[in-house]
């Protein structure tokens, strides 16, 4: 029974600890859908406010199109008049606007506030440069980098890599334009830390890997995750605008939005591991988890108890049928239950009772036997004897010995009468009623020997009563006469010899 009980509870143990390492997994594939939208909506609104940081590049595309500001360029670009170059710097860089986000004099922005200052620059190939004095720090790195030289004019609309260094980096935007043949850039630039804080959401909830790509060409990368871009099917690049794609990976998901116009094309990619997916669901997955092993403690201890009613009746029978073997055919309770045990139970019983007929009429038969092999055993004696005492009647009658006519006469109807009693099953008697028998026997036996037995019958008073089976001592008695004390006779006169019989009687307990 404890081998039971330990079995099944380890198997509750084990089954415990495979639910808790399952459990996150199976969670995992069950709401695989529900937890991709969760991302799904952070990505969304950290593009929404990035688009909103780049809508200032509106700047860079209305020099696409301000034939003004492309004639002013252009003469600039002719004139050898210092004054006018320098009239006409003023007139160009009015157009080129600092956009600020997120200031407002009334209010200092607080966590999670978009704040950004983007500036607008033109960049000519020969060499001229436009720009305000306040985006000073910003165009020197992004010039400084050589990152322009690499234009062409054939190229669209391109975002930079991020250029600089860790203490200071600038992303910009950039938009060719032709100033009457004069090749042209519009930029939109700014400082890289105000789009880098614009992830600050998704490192808060564990994401880490995440990059910047236009065209399939990543403009920024922030850990060493290898984005396998070449494997992403077609899908992974269509979507529209702050629409996001999702790619399921073996250790968890990548996620893509686009955050521009489909033009601009510049997206962002983001990778979170599975442990990171699952983190804001741990107090969900924790009571699944909980209700669970309360399932599986509620199972075992049905089980359990079950088991115990099970077992003891089981036992029960056990012990029932130990009993059986060492002779014990007392019947058990009957079991109610209609199953298999109930049934068990039921046909024990029949079984039971079926032996201890069996074994009744067995003994019955048995002792029946005995009682006609007994009383068969006395049949053959009776005539012989009775011969021989009718006989000693007759002498005796003729000697006219009227007492000793008596006497034997006496003797035989108590003998007979005895050997009645075992013809109707009385076959035990006590010690002291078999002398009494056998003294009968003697007197007659004394009288057929002519006086010459001495007999003596010896028994401790407390075994006078103590039961024998009746007639055992008769037999004996008899062999003994006949075969030992009448063959006893004198050679010369054959005459019988004196003899003696002692019967001495003892309990060994």
């Amino acid at each position: 029974m404890k081998k039971g009980y330990c079995l099944i509870i380890g198997v509750g143990l084990m089954t415990a600890l495979m639910i808790q390492i399952a459990m996150p997994k199976i969670f995992y594939h069950m709401m695989n859908s529900y937890i991709a939208q969760n991302i799904s909506s952070i990505m969304c609104a950290n593009t929404i406010s990035q688009s909103y940081i780049w809508r200032g590049n509106n700047t860079v595309f209305v020099l696409y199109t301000d034939q003004e500001a492309q004639d002013m360029i252009f003469e600039y670009h002719m004139s050898e008049d210092e004054g006018v170059r320098e009239s006409l710097r003023e007139q160009i860089l009015s157009k080129l606007h600092t956009q600020k986000y997120g200031y407002p004099s009334h209010q200092i922005p607080g966590d999670g506030a978009i704040v950004a200052t983007t500036y607008s620059m033109i960049y000519v190939e020969n060499g001229d440069v436009f720009y305000q004095d306040e985006a000073e720090e910003v165009a020197t790195v992004l010039l400084d980098s050589g990152w322009l030289t690499t234009l062409s004019m054939d190229m669209d609309m391109i975002y930079s890599p991020v250029l600089g260094d860790d203490s200071f980096s600038v992303i910009c935007f950039v938009v060719p334009f032709s100033a009457n043949g004069l090749n042209c850039y519009g930029v939109h630039m700014m400082d890289f830390s105000y789009i880098l804080a614009l992830f600050d959401e998704l490192e808060n909830i564990g994401i880490h890997d995440f990059c910047m790509l236009q065209n399939e060409r990543i403009l920024y990368q922030n850990t060493d995750y290898e984005f396998q871009l070449d494997s992403y099917p077609e899908y992974m690049f269509n979507q529209l605008q702050y629409q996001t794609s999702v790619l399921s990976q073996k250790d968890g998901m990548d996620f893509m939005t686009l955050c521009s116009y489909e033009g601009e094309n510049m997206k962002i990619a983001v990778h979170a591991d599975r442990d990171t997916l699952l983190e804001p669901y741990r107090n969900i997955i924790l009571l699944i988890e909980c209700l669970m092993y309360g399932i599986i403690l509620l199972m075992i201890v049905l089980i359990l108890f079950l088991l115990r009613q099970l077992l003891r009746r089981l036992t029960v029978l056990s012990k029932r049928i130990e009993r059986v073997t060492k002779g014990n055919y007392d019947l058990i309770p009957e079991d109610d239950h209609d199953d298999e045990i109930g049934r068990l139970t039921g046909n024990f019983n029949v079984m039971v009772q079926t032996i201890q007929s069996d074994m009744e009429r067995r003994i019955a038969q048995e002792k029946k036997e005995q009682e006609m092999q007994y009383s068969l055993l006395v049949s053959a004696i009776d005539p012989h004897f009775i011969y021989n005492t009718l006989n000693i009647i007759t002498f005796l009658a003729h000697m006219g010995k009227t007492e000793e006519i008596t006497k034997v006469n006496t003797a035989l109807i108590g003998t007979l009468k005895d050997r009645l009693a075992i013809k109707n099953s009385r076959v035990y008697d006590t010690i002291e009623a078999e002398r009494e028998v056998l003294s009968q026997y003697m007197l007659i036996q004394r009288y057929l020997c002519h006086n010459t037995i001495d007999y003596q019958f010896e028994v401790n008073e407390k075994d006078r009563y103590l039961l024998i089976p009746k007639n055992i001592l008769q037999p004996i008695v008899e062999n003994s006469i006949k075969h030992g004390l009448l063959p006893h006779k004198d050679r010369q006169t054959h005459q019988i010899l004196d003899g003696k019989i002692v019967i001495h009687a003892q309990s060994s307990g």
